[in-house]
């Protein structure tokens, strides 16, 4: 039997229980069962608001979704949960990452090579792009591995 089975099977009986919920989300999003994961996440946090963890992890479902204005709107979510939770590591992740979320812009363009698309950033006037270097989360290459790849001042860097 599987993870996913199992855990659907745990719910079954206990519907109410967090981490089984939790569990079952993070097991669809590690299989990029997006949609699955997002809906499990939605279950656990109406649920279980205080929750925290379920707001970041969501929050990076919906990246990779490439859904960010959702993510950044769960992030902010998740900081106010772990504010009132007095979660200071859960609170400076998400906030981390909702910095990199609206720092840096990336756009999607055709790849030279063919049909896949690629990205690259480009940095905000406002900052020093000589001392700032963007990741960019693996959905923007053109290949299937599971790497970040790092982009400066505009160009990526092999």
């Amino acid at each position: 039997m599987d993870r996913i089975a199992v855990l659907t099977e745990i719910l079954d009986q206990s519907p109410n229980d967090a981490f089984a919920r939790y569990g079952l989300a993070m097991e669809y999003a590690n299989s990029d069962r997006l949609e699955q994961a997002l809906t499990e996440f939605g279950k656990l946090l109406s649920a279980h608001p205080d929750y925290t963890a379920g707001y970041f992890m969501a929050a990076q479902a919906l990246a990779k979704a490439e859904r960010v204005d959702e993510a950044k709107k769960m992030l902010n979510h998740g900081i106010t949960s772990a504010r009132q939770a007095g979660n200071q590591h859960a609170l400076s992740e998400m906030q981390a990452m909702l910095d990199e979320l609206g720092e840096f812009f990336c756009r999607r363009r055709r790849s030279p090579a063919g049909p896949n698309l690629t990205g690259f950033c480009r940095f905000p006037n406002s900052l020093h792009a000589s001392r700032r270097t963007a990741v960019v989360l693996s959905r923007f290459t053109t290949d299937n591995r599971n790497y970040p790849r790092k982009f400066k001042r505009g160009f990526m860097i092999a």
